[in-house]
């Protein structure tokens, strides 16, 4: 799920898309509920990362740490609170297109933001290449 913060060509919404082997992303760009903007990674002049956030979910670290406590005494509490809950990240991106738009979103889904991810150190890469 993603979710759009500013853009520079009027679109409402943006939708991130994986192909089939998921290494290849699609940016679906609406401005409004009839009309879209598709770019490939072709089309994709810059990406770069904005801010990126990690984090445990606390309910499952507290349930973990709960049930580590009942099993092993105190020493499981603090090794099942430390090791519990489903770790979750956000990155925000500012994606800059061949047509001179862009737009800043930000993404949670794991296998996107590992694609995107990806897309930056490359072309990071390319630009100290040249």
């Amino acid at each position: 799920m993603n979710e759009m913060i500013e853009s520079g060509g009027h679109f409402k919404s943006i939708e991130v898309r994986l192909n089939f082997l998921k290494t290849k992303p699609v940016f679906v760009c609406s401005e409004s509920w009839r009309k879209s903007q598709k770019y490939d990674q072709s089309q994709l002049v810059d990406l770069r990362v904005v801010d990126h956030d990690k984090w445990r979910s606390a309910g499952g670290a507290a349930a973990l740490g709960i049930a580590g406590g009942i099993l092993t005494g105190g020493l499981g509490l603090i090794a099942g609170a430390a090791i519990g809950g489903r770790r979750k990240q956000t990155a925000t991106f500012v994606a800059k297109f061949s047509d001179g738009r862009f737009v800043v979103f930000t993404e949670r889904r794991k296998d996107h933001l590992k694609v995107l991810t990806r897309i930056v150190i490359q072309k990071e890469a390319l630009s100290s290449n040249e």
